[in-house]
């Protein structure tokens, strides 16, 4: 039976994509070049993100007038964030899920991308950390995998009596992969299609992820 619900945080947990889509544009304003729309950057954006730029234009030819690296357009995204981070918030379902999900004796963590310091300072001003229990685990780039089977064992759950639930192709994949029954996030970064190929759980607003606990077993996906 599902003991274990373990979160994403930019697009899952955090309803960003809108500045998140705003930064983009900023970055390929700066380097002059024509912006993918919205609708494109959801159908293709991964954790590797470098390969979404290369294919619209940008250069990785060091001296090319084009050429960035992710050091390069983390700068500029960053400061994006700075200036319109404060419009992005978290999902209004959010606590209740949470309040409703630990009731239930479902242990609960994050694993994000997301820089670490960022991820907690967010968390504990909004009064969200208390249900963590301090399991929060920022700055996970690339594959998700290795802190995904840590975080469970940190619980002190299987893989298999876990949920993860997250936006992204990578995210959901590498749940999948460690036996977790995968759900993805249909309002966020990645389109609901592309997350369909991964996963056949997709949801639009965290309360629907409550059905899923009511499954027994949950069954990897």
């Amino acid at each position: 039976m599902l003991r274990a619900v373990i979160f994403d945080y930019n697009g899952t947990l955090l309803d960003d994509l809108s500045v998140a889509y705003g930064s983009v544009v900023e970055i390929f304003r700066v380097y002059n070049i024509r912006p993918p729309t919205l609708d494109q950057y959801r159908q293709e954006i991964t954790a590797d993100f470098m390969k979404f730029y290369y294919r619209h234009g940008f250069s990785d030819q060091p001296g090319n007038p084009l050429y960035a690296n992710a050091a390069d357009l983390n700068v500029i995204r960053k400061a994006y964030y700075k200036q319109h981070g404060h419009l992005a918030d978290f999902r209004p379902d959010a606590e209740g899920v949470f309040q409703e999900l630990v009731s239930r004796n479902i242990r609960l963590a994050i694993v994000s991308a997301e820089i670490s310091s960022v991820l907690l300072e967010r968390l504990e001003f909004t009064g969200l950390a208390k249900y963590f229990n301090g399991n929060m685990k920022g700055s996970v780039w690339g594959d998700k995998a290795p802190a995904l089977f840590e975080t469970a064992q940190r619980l002190g759950v299987v893989c298999e009596d876990t949920a993860y639930v997250d936006d992204s192709l990578d995210g959901t994949g590498a749940a999948k992969r460690l036996g977790m029954t995968a759900i993805g996030m249909g309002s966020g970064y990645c389109s609901p299609e592309r997350l369909l190929l991964v996963t056949p759980y997709v949801i639009n607003a965290l309360t629907e992820l409550l059905r899923f606990t009511e499954i027994e077993p949950l069954g990897a996906s």
